[in-house]
């Protein structure tokens, strides 16, 4: 994962430093950023997969909070994960993700497909965080639709909106992201 893929040196392959950068969001206003309850706050991040399994790759996206939403403390989340395709409203308290594929012009002989997973592929303002992105191998957040490929991006979208009664705090949230071939 890493930045936009569409500025002015879109990703060659895997190996490209944007590619390979690990990304970090930020949500919210100022510096440092702050969410407050009249807004919600969106970041992105993207991927590119390329492979030659037979059967192409599922893609899962997994927390090493033990709760689905941002937390001061890795366990408690004051700021929770919506539901299925729920709507974000403001000052609702929530945290969510929207996956989508990515169309990338500058990237020639990209093949294959990039499938998310509808859980996952929503309408902003609504959005999905399960809480099996917690669960040991995490949630399928997209798929290749059992198709080797090359040069396929995905996006990313997280937002996040703080309630009025959220207690100050840092809030935090790491997430690996697991392709697996299948074969």
């Amino acid at each position: 994962t890493g930045n936009d893929p569409n500025g002015a040196n879109a990703w060659t392959d895997c190996s490209d430093a944007n590619a390979s950068a690990s990304p970090s969001l930020q949500l919210g206003t100022g510096n440092p950023p702050v969410l407050n309850a009249q807004n919600i706050y969106t970041g992105s991040v993207y991927s590119m997969i390329a492979t030659n399994a037979s059967l192409g790759a599922i893609i899962r996206l997994r927390s090493t909070n033990t709760c689905s939403g941002l937390s001061t403390d890795g366990t408690n989340c004051a700021i929770d994960g919506i539901g299925t395709n729920q709507t974000m409203n403001i000052g609702s308290g929530k945290f969510g993700l929207d996956v989508d594929s990515y169309p990338v012009t500058a990237v020639t002989n990209a093949t294959g497909a990039f499938n998310p997973n509808t859980n996952y592929n929503v309408t902003p303002p609504n959005y999905s965080m399960q809480s099996a992105v917690t669960s040991t191998y995490g949630d399928d957040v997209a798929d290749t639709n059992s198709l080797p490929n090359y040069k396929k991006f995905g996006i990313y979208t997280f937002a996040a909106a703080a309630a009025l009664t959220t207690p100050a705090g840092i809030y935090t949230n790491n997430y690996s992201m697991i392709a697996t071939g299948t074969f």
